[in-house]
C-alpha cells in the first residue's frame, strides 16, 4: 500500500437492506462497493459472530476495501492471518477509533 487509503466506518458503507448498525460488523453482502473501494474499514466482531475474523477480511477485500481495523468485542488477543492488511484492537481503543472517526473530516 504504498498511497494512503481513508477510514472509515463499515456502518458508512451499508448496503441493499442492510442497516447501518448490521454492516458495522462487516456481514456477508452488507457492504457497499462503491463506497468501499480503496479504503481502510472499521469492523466490529463479537465472539457469537457467525462470520470468523478471516471472513471479514475477505468480506472487505472482496467488497474493495484495501485494510481492516476490526474492534474484538471480547478482547481477544490472538494472531490471525488476515487476507488484507488489518490490525485487531480492543473495545475500548475501538470506540476511540470510532470517535475520532466521527469527528475528522476526512481521516487518512
Amino acid at each position: 500500500m504504498n498511497a494512503s487509503s481513508r477510514i472509515i466506518s463499515a456502518s458508512e458503507a451499508f448496503a441493499g437492506y442492510f442497516t447501518p448498525y448490521q454492516s458495522s460488523y462487516c456481514l456477508e453482502s452488507s457492504l457497499n462497493k462503491t463506497k468501499t473501494k480503496g479504503k481502510i474499514l472499521v469492523c466490529r466482531h463479537v465472539e457469537r459472530s457467525t462470520e470468523s475474523k478471516v471472513k471479514k477480511s475477505k468480506i472487505v477485500k472482496e467488497a474493495g476495501g484495501v485494510g481492516m481495523i476490526l474492534i474484538d468485542e471480547t478482547d481477544q488477543d490472538v494472531a490471525v492471518p488476515f487476507v488484507i492488511p488489518s490490525a485487531i484492537v480492543g473495545k475500548k481503543k475501538g470506540e476511540k477509533i470510532l470517535s475520532y472517526i466521527k469527528t475528522t473530516r476526512f481521516v487518512l
